[in-house]
């Protein structure tokens, strides 16, 4: 497994296509971890090409992106949304519910992520979402670039997980035993 690029220079160039963009599919879904996200953009893995690649969780197949470009959005809002290489935050993001875009052979396609207002998530299309995050790599775009609010994702380290004892020392920081302390509270 390649190691997922953080580094915000190199992020941040717009990329080019490749001659050989099927060959960077390839490694693309070679590196993929199925489960743990839902898209992955070729400047993630360090190469510099206008490919990316989306799993379909809904119907199990590939979304292979090479060099499409987005020619319409519309019904704009805001959409919470997490990176792979930029670990640790969160972001709420300018995204759009329908996007029309071409392909790399001039097919005009349409995404759609429900109508304003849509609350039924089975109607929800997520792919709508990860192509407009994924073409923001291959844009040079971060979430940070774009980002109206974000959040640092807190993860507690001095939480432990395991009993407190009744002899232990109170967690409360006193000195008394959890016992003579706060194991009534």
């Amino acid at each position: 497994m390649i190691e997922i690029v953080t580094d915000k220079e190199f992020l941040k160039k717009p990329c080019t296509l490749s001659d050989d963009p099927y060959k960077t599919l390839d490694i693309l879904k070679a590196n993929f971890v199925k489960g743990k996200y839902r898209g992955l953009a070729a400047p993630q893995i360090g190469i510099n090409d206008r490919v990316a690649v989306i799993w379909d969780y809904e119907v199990n197949v590939w979304i292979d992106i090479i060099d499409w470009r987005i020619t319409a959005q519309l019904l704009p809002f805001v959409h919470q949304e997490a990176c792979l290489s930029l670990p640790g935050m969160w972001y709420e993001v300018p995204r759009y519910r329908q996007i029309g875009y071409t392909d790399h052979d001039g097919q005009m396609w349409a995404s759609y992520y429900g109508d304003e207002g849509e609350t039924d998530d089975k109607k929800l299309n997520p792919n709508c979402i990860a192509v407009q995050h994924e073409m923001d790599h291959l844009n040079g775009i971060l979430l940070e670039d774009i980002a109206v609010l974000s959040h640092k994702i807190i993860v507690p380290t001095n939480v432990s997980t395991s009993k407190i004892g009744r002899n232990d020392p109170c967690p409360c920081g006193s000195g008394k035993k959890y016992k003579k302390c706060c194991i009534d509270k």
